[in-house]
């Protein structure tokens, strides 16, 4: 999934969101990232 930080589709912050996803996040963290990690892959993917 790193290729999905070299696309001009994620704004700076998001990009610092995405690099911070860990195996060390608890359960709130890790619903919240899965939603926009998601919504990040959708717009990728309607723009190819």
């Amino acid at each position: 999934m790193i290729f999905y930080l070299e696309t001009d589709l994620l704004r700076r912050s998001e990009k610092e969101e995405f690099r911070n996803i860990s195996l060390h996040m608890g359960d709130n963290e890790v619903a919240v990232s899965l939603k926009v990690l998601s919504d990040y892959l959708s717009r990728y993917y309607e723009k190819r």
